[in-house]
């Protein structure tokens, strides 16, 4: 049976694409991944397919299946951080999905301290050019989850900014790869999180007063600054946002004014950031967000 893609194409798409080079830039600098490409390698199964799709988790692999595919061709998963497991399926399509960060794997009685993403190797692959962007696109989020965060997501109140009826879009920050920006730079919050943006790049404010924040795709100077209350709470999380590298296709509108997100109560664990629109409308949130998000200057 013909793969949709060579062992030499899955090292490029991993080691020598966009994916490679968007980690580099969005770290500045302080992220890049080697590593090996093993297979193709067929799994043996005894169930019976659903050719419906009734159950699109049916032939999804299984933990138990890696590890034993593992064991036997003698992969030897000492000295690795990440497992990227690419899956060819035929049947019903279904989304690809990690681990958030590393935990114990068990291979044989082996345990590695590991994070393993399943990524779906979709068919027939008829328009190869879509998916050379979208394996970068979708490799990019799913390592942001291997390396501990979840999903940038939106906080749609109405036509208000954060009070009255609120509640949590997933996926909702486009401005985001954890969210519905695919192949955009993370958010300041979940740079720092990563220890990408250094602690004396970080403001804390406390009181009134005029402050500077240099472009979050920049290397140097403040690119987060936070609002820290008398009782230690922390309503809002700015960064400013502009068209550099990665991030080249945010709008203008979304340029003139700061964007921000709060970390969604009862989440803390977890850190889950929530994009907050300070121009809502009546509109459907993804739309609204992508006209106009920030917070304006002299709002």
């Amino acid at each position: 049976q013909q793969m949709p893609f060579t062992t030499k194409e899955v090292y490029d798409y991993v080691f020598n694409s966009k994916f490679q080079d968007l980690y580099r830039e969005q770290s500045y600098g302080k992220v890049s991944f080697s590593g090996d490409v093993k297979g193709w390698y067929t799994v043996p199964r005894n169930e019976v397919r659903d050719t419906t799709c009734g159950d699109r988790w049916r032939d999804e692999l299984q933990r138990s299946e890696i590890a034993d595919l593992i064991a036997a061709k003698g992969i030897n998963l000492a000295g690795y951080d990440r497992l990227e497991v690419f899956q060819y399926y035929n049947l019903c399509d279904f989304s690809s999905h990690s681990d958030i960060g590393s935990g114990a794997f068990n291979v044989a009685g082996q345990i590695y301290n590991i994070s393993i993403a399943v990524i779906a190797a979709h068919a027939p692959l008829t328009d190869p050019q879509y998916y050379a962007d979208y394996y970068w696109r979708a490799l990019a989020h799913e390592m942001g989850h291997s390396l501990g965060l979840v999903h940038a997501n939106g906080l749609d109140c109405g036509v208000e900014v954060n009070s009255g009826n609120c509640y949590s879009v997933e996926y909702g920050n486009i401005f985001d790869g954890m969210g519905q920006g695919l192949g955009k730079h993370f958010n300041a919050v979940y740079k720092n999180i990563l220890g990408w943006i250094d602690p004396t790049a970080v403001l804390t404010i406390t009181s009134s007063g005029r402050y500077t924040i240099n472009p979050l795709e920049l290397v140097s100077g403040t690119r987060l600054a936070k609002v820290l209350l008398p009782d230690g709470f922390t309503p809002y999380y700015f960064e400013y946002r502009r068209a550099y590298g990665y991030d080249s296709g945010l709008n203008l509108a979304n340029q003139r004014g700061l964007t921000a997100e709060a970390i969604w109560p009862g989440n803390q664990y977890y850190h889950t950031t929530q994009l907050i629109d300070f121009a809502p409308t009546a509109d459907p949130f993804a739309g609204d967000v992508q006209n106009k998000a920030v917070l304006s200057v002299g709002q």
